[in-house]
């Protein structure tokens, strides 16, 4: 039987779908599976919940636009911040204000878009370049697309360097096969790696891989000296940012810094066991390729191995690697999953799984469909009610002040006080939000914490920090004990289904109970109204 991944006669992609169709019952068209595997695709990306990040760092480019300048003093909060205020995700914040400005909504979406297709082909590029088969390349990128997920909110700046970490291995690749062309690479490699590290922290995986690559080539005595001047000129790329060396700093703090808080860098053991199942599913499938390519042609077949044993044992300490490590996968894995099955054997596996073909087909068309049917695909969602994986904004509570042209202080949570600096900066200053270390100083964000726990001690902190207003969401445990400070003069100013704002004895707020009502976030109308003005200028 002829490969299908081979065949001439088809280019890019109905090669790769031909070779997935081939595993079918026949007649299966090609289109056919084309459709079913983007309408797959098209189901994981349609979910556009907006990400908290987003509006603090598009609060950022707006001020620092209306300043004339980058900030790097904090005006948003009424709490200590620390000084200079270095954003290492600042450039993202700058792109998503001119798309949402230039284009609406649509624009975030399309950038979603792009960057997964990008990443999509560097993945696929990486392991055709190892000589990988189409078949094998499709095969397991499903058990990748279960876990990859948490990258998947509209749009973490995250995605840059997931398409950063792909398009990194694609450069070492080239390196490795002694490209005539690899000069090149390397500077395209460069000049991605300083737009990378003015949109998101994360460039340093690239030096960082690029380092384990040069060790890996040390220890197999294959030429490396080449890569010294590399990593060199990828040092000096990432100091062009308006932070200069200080961004340095603040990330070796950050990378060393404890996060008990924060559910995306806990350890694998600290989440219930239904979180990382998919990943433990996967890290035990990947065990099989290498052994699989060890047994057939030796150590020396593991090109790649540094990567994928760093990125793995990074996974189970902090669960926000599992996307970066089934990346770093699907490009080192399929070269090595096919020394297990010979031409023989492959046929054979194709035969077992033609029997199942019409229900997996059947089953990921309905599973799509269904996906689509729940979703608005080409609409961002700013979620007013608690829904699974995400949380819900102080939809309600933002229009009661903005429309009641309120100035306060306000005590947020660190989720919640993006979104209200966002629309009511500067007439409301907040005292925590998503920025955490870049913003404030560690103490403050355990403070915040215990008092949203309503842990011993939880008024003296509103004692020592003298708020107007608290706003805080109806399942924290702090939520009933705002209920009894109304005895002592506080007012339950506001409440719906999702949070509830009280504001200090002596102001007279007006009363508002919109428990029965459905809030509906409008992402687009909120993000394109102006900045308000402060509170000096109200009327």
């Amino acid at each position: 039987m002829s490969d299908p991944g081979r065949n001439p006669q088809l280019g890019f992609p109905w090669r790769a779908f031909a070779a997935l169709a081939d595993c079918f019952p026949r007649p299966v068209p090609v289109w056919m599976t084309a459709f079913v595997l983007l309408l797959l695709l098209g189901a994981q990306l349609s979910n556009h919940a907006i990400d908290l990040d987003h509006f603090h760092q598009m609060a950022l480019a707006r001020e620092s636009l209306n300043a004339g300048r980058l900030l790097i003093e904090d005006p948003y909060a009424f709490t200590p911040t620390v000084s200079p205020f270095i954003h290492h995700e600042w450039g993202h914040g700058f792109l998503c204000l001119f798309l949402v400005r230039e284009l609406g909504a649509i624009g975030l979406i399309l950038l979603k878009l792009l960057l997964i297709t990008l990443l999509a082909v560097c993945c696929c590029a990486v392991a055709r370049v190892r000589g990988a088969k189409w078949q094998t390349v499709i095969l397991l990128a499903f058990p990748v697309l279960c876990v990859f997920s948490l990258g998947m909110t509209t749009v973490r700046a995250q995605l840059f360097t997931f398409l950063g970490l792909a398009f990194t291995l694609l450069v070492l690749e080239k390196d490795r096969a002694r490209s005539p062309r690899r000069l090149l690479w390397w500077f395209t490699w460069l000049v991605y790696l300083v737009l990378w590290t003015n949109l998101h922290g994360g460039f340093v995986i690239g030096p960082a891989v690029l380092g384990l690559h040069g060790i890996e080539q040390l220890l197999r005595r294959r030429p490396f000296l080449h890569l010294l001047p590399v990593g060199a000129a990828a040092f000096l790329a990432t100091l062009i940012n308006p932070y200069g060396i200080e961004l340095h700093r603040c990330l070796l703090h950050a990378l060393t810094l404890d996060r008990p808080h924060i559910r995306e860098w806990y350890p694998l053991w600290k989440l219930p066991w239904q979180t990382y199942l998919p990943f433990i599913l996967l890290l035990a499938l990947s065990v099989i390729p290498p052994l699989a390519a060890v047994r057939r042609a030796g150590l020396s077949a593991l090109d790649g191995i540094a990567v994928i044993v760093f990125l793995g044992l990074e996974s189970v300490l902090h669960l926000r690697f599992i996307p970066l490590y089934a990346i770093a996968w699907l490009c080192c894995a399929p070269r090595w999953a096919e020394y297990a099955l010979s031409p023989d054997r492959w046929a054979g596996a194709r035969r077992l799984l033609r029997p199942w073909g019409v229900a997996a087909l059947v089953f990921v068309l309905v599973g799509s469909l269904t996906g689509f049917a729940n979703r608005r695909p080409f609409e961002i969602s700013v979620a007013a009610m608690s829904r699974k994986g995400h949380a819900s904004y102080p939809v309600g509570a933002v229009e009661y002040l903005r429309a009641g042209r309120i100035s306060c202080r306000l005590m947020t949570h660190y989720n919640d006080g993006a979104y209200v600096m966002w629309h009511l900066y500067p007439r409301v200053t907040i005292s925590m939000d998503g920025r955490y270390e870049a913003a404030y100083p560690p103490q403050l964000a355990e403070e915040n914490f215990a008092l949203y726990s309503a842990f011993p001690g939880w008024r003296d902190t509103l004692a020592a920090r003298e708020p107007d207003a608290i706003l805080c969401h109806v399942t924290r445990a702090l939520a009933p004990e705002l209920l009894r400070l109304e005895a002592e003069g506080w007012c339950r100013a506001y409440i719906d289904h999702e949070f509830i704002l009280c504001c200090r004895p002596g102001l007279d707020w007006p009363i508002v109970d919109r428990r029965g009502e459905t809030l509906i976030g409008d992402f687009e109308k909120h993000v394109r109204a102006p900045a308000l003005p402060g509170w000096h200028d109200r009327p």
